[in-house]
């Protein structure tokens, strides 16, 4: 044999020994990864069982029966966010993840960003804080909101996770040099928590693995988190870069390219937020000087005041003159005359058309009606960040009262008649339940077939949708999506049909439509959502 020979065949065994210890390695880490998803599953699912038990043993006990529910809803999402993980992780290695290109508004998509997160931080006893600079021109972009939300989202969870109580977490997002149309912004998310050492980074982004085996155990997760972020990140063309010391913290920066959209979305342009005159009222001298320091980074010179009794002079001395406020923001607890009684005053100054905004610390649900009744517009929570404020003036100022959503009411689907086709009784009595919540008469089939015989069977206009469990026996969805169109029945054609399925893959949302579907809802079932859909469906039908 040649030298050449034994060389190359030295080189065959040593690439199969490499295969083989990279193979095991690989077996492994899905091994560990396998176990530590089976305890992470049934540590929520044991709560949830669990406190159902507690609940159905606590009736008569109300405030009992209202924490068990509390903490099933958060194990229940707990399990819904572990399973998307290991669902995303799929889509990634299968490359099937992609990317919804549409436009969203910065500052609203931050605003909801931070609701989200400021409460976690305030439960954990953390500082959060939100910066904003750098979009003079322009603050509406395109690109998947939804993917960025991700990512933030899992950085932002993880700092608050590693972070002890006493410690901060921040955000600060920074608009780049536009260039051909397209704006760089730079996310960085900064924590004090637990840090990471170089053994530590070096399996930040690695599936199935987590920078410390300890970690597992004490702090939870799936250890795909950061695996998810840095392909998302990546898929958006963007890049990841992370500084972390042990025991001081950690510091992620992302940088993604967005095109700059030629249209704002309900934005107020820089010529109209520095024209506005934006009265605070606070007996705070702090919160007056911190909100007038927010208002000025867009621009806003505002003036304040440290009692009722003040605003309502100064606001009185500006109308007589013919310079009127354009905005109030007016602290709701104040002494000798609080938020409500200052907002009724100087109504009965300057009328009903300056906007009126409430802040507050506390839950105003309870004073909302006296409030509105007085003449407030519009409610923002303290602590007050820039893309709260922001928010609020877009609304106020172009009609639209920056009220929180309320919850959709019982009668939101009265009239509706919907008839459920779905194998499982208890799925069929959780949808019925929920719709017939928001005021629609539900009727429940055990499969496709008799959906199709039941729909066949009723006079045009009776059922104003029908929602299909995708797989059933007898017949599934899709061929009862399939034979409905086909029918013989005045409405087979009009006939909202909607997919409400446990597969939840972009395939299997176009093999519903292409099998006749008019819209895919994913279990578990948001029934807000699901009750908009029956909507517009009945809409577009009418």
């Amino acid at each position: 044999m040649r030298v050449s020979d034994r060389t190359q065949s030295v080189r065959d065994q040593q690439a199969l020994k490499d295969a083989l210890v990279n193979a095991q390695n690989a077996n492994s880490a899905k091994r560990d990864f396998l176990s530590r998803m089976s305890h992470e599953i049934r540590t929520p699912m044991n709560a949830i069982i669990g406190m159902a038990t507690i609940a159905a043993a606590s009736l008569n006990d109300p405030v009992k029966l209202e924490d068990c529910m509390a903490k099933i809803g958060y194990s229940s999402r707990h399990l819904l966010m572990l399973i998307n993980d290991i669902l995303d992780m799929s889509r990634i290695e299968s490359n099937k993840l992609t990317l919804n290109e549409e436009p969203f508004e910065l500052y609203q998509y931050i605003n909801s960003l931070v609701a989200v997160v400021y409460p976690q931080a305030q439960e954990r006893g953390l500082t959060f804080t939100e910066k904003i600079t750098g979009f003079e021109k322009g603050s509406t972009f395109i690109g998947d909101s939804l993917r960025l939300n991700q990512i933030l989202l899992n950085l932002l969870s993880n700092a608050l996770k590693f972070t002890g109580p006493g410690g901060s977490v921040s955000l600060e997002i920074q608009g780049l040099r536009p260039r051909d149309g397209w704006r760089r912004i730079r996310f960085k998310v900064s924590d004090t928590g637990i840090g990471m050492d170089e053994e530590g980074l070096s399996h930040l982004y690695t599936p199935f693995e987590q920078a410390d085996a300890s970690i597992s155990g004490q702090y939870g997760g799936t250890g795909l988190g950061m695996s998810i972020t840095q392909n998302l990140v990546s898929l958006m063309g963007g890049h990841i870069d992370v500084k972390s010391t042990p025991g001081q913290g950690t510091v992620f920066t992302v940088e993604l390219a967005f095109q700059q959209a030629e249209n704002e979305l309900g934005a107020l342009s820089r010529e109209a937020l520095s024209a506005l005159k934006v009265l605070v009222v606070d007996d705070e001298r702090d919160m007056c000087e911190h909100t007038a320091l927010l208002l000025s980074k867009m621009q806003i010179n505002a003036r304040w005041a440290l009692s009722g009794a003040e605003a309502v002079d100064w606001v009185t001395l500006a109308h007589r003159d013919g310079e009127d406020v354009d905005v109030c923001f007016i602290d709701w607890k104040m002494p000798d005359m609080d938020g409500i009684e200052t907002t009724r005053r100087i109504r009965a100054v300057v009328g009903p058309d300056t906007p009126i905004v409430i802040i507050t610390a506390y839950e105003w649900s309870e004073i909302e009606q006296e409030a509105r009744e007085a003449g407030v517009n519009a409610f923002v929570s303290k602590p007050l960040f820039l893309s709260s404020v922001y928010n609020t003036l877009v609304s106020v100022t172009s009609g639209r009262c920056a009220k929180p959503a309320a919850p959709e009411r019982d009668g939101s689907l009265s009239g509706y008649r919907i008839l459920v086709a779905d194998d499982n009784s208890l799925n069929l009595e959780i949808t019925g339940e929920l719709l017939g919540m928001h005021g629609a008469a539900v009727e429940t089939v055990a499969n496709g077939l008799e959906a199709l015989e039941r729909f066949e069977a009723s006079a045009p206009g009776f059922y104003d949708a029908i929602l299909l469990d995708v797989q059933m026996p007898v017949m599934d969805g899709h061929e009862a999506a399939r034979r409905i169109r086909k029918s013989s029945h005045p409405e087979a054609g009009s006939i909202p049909l909607i997919a409400a399925t446990a597969n939840a893959f972009n395939e299997d949302k176009a093999e519903a439509l292409a099998a006749g579907m008019n819209a895919h809802v994913s279990k578990p079932i948001d029934v807000k959502e699901l009750c908009r859909i029956i909507r517009e469906l009945g809409e577009k039908r009418n």
